[in-house]
């Protein structure tokens, strides 16, 4: 999907949001997913993933509670999500929604991403644009650098 180049942050959001959710529709479902399984059932899925070039990071997105959950009678505050980068990915973008709150994780490979701090300070820059409205702490970014 190609990401439109709008200079207003929240129209950009808009187009994004309504191409994602065309491009959604008109995805074959879990074909991937199926490749994955039966390279897993043969034993050679760690192989592939160092070797494959369709793909280059991940992403992936959880839409939480809109309300804050309890455990035990406490409340759970702050959620992290966690992920992994393997094979040859290098870079992972996590996104979870949770009472009122969008946490985003980017999790990289240090050595392949020396310019991490630059796509950050961008990520940064849009999550402050598109934050105007709301409170500051809704909008989260956590980051873990690795070395692989």
């Amino acid at each position: 999907m190609r990401v439109p180049l709008e200079p207003d942050v929240h129209r950009r959001l808009q187009r994004i949001a309504r191409e994602s959710t065309e491009a959604k529709r008109s995805q074959a479902p879990t074909a991937g997913n199926g490749l994955l399984i039966v390279l897993s059932r043969l034993g050679v899925l760690r192989w592939f993933s160092h070797r494959q070039h369709m793909i280059n990071f991940v992403e992936s997105n959880v839409a939480g509670p809109p309300m804050p959950m309890r455990i035990l009678g406490a409340t759970i505050h702050d959620f992290i999500p966690i992920g992994t980068v393997v094979g040859n990915l290098t870079i992972g973008f996590l996104a979870l929604s949770y009472a009122g709150k969008l946490i985003i994780a980017v999790q990289a490979d240090a050595d392949r991403h020396p310019d991490l701090p630059v796509l950050l300070a961008a990520m940064r820059r849009e999550a402050d644009q598109l934050a105007i409205r709301a409170a500051p702490e809704e909008v989260r970014l956590r980051v873990s650098r690795s070395r692989v």
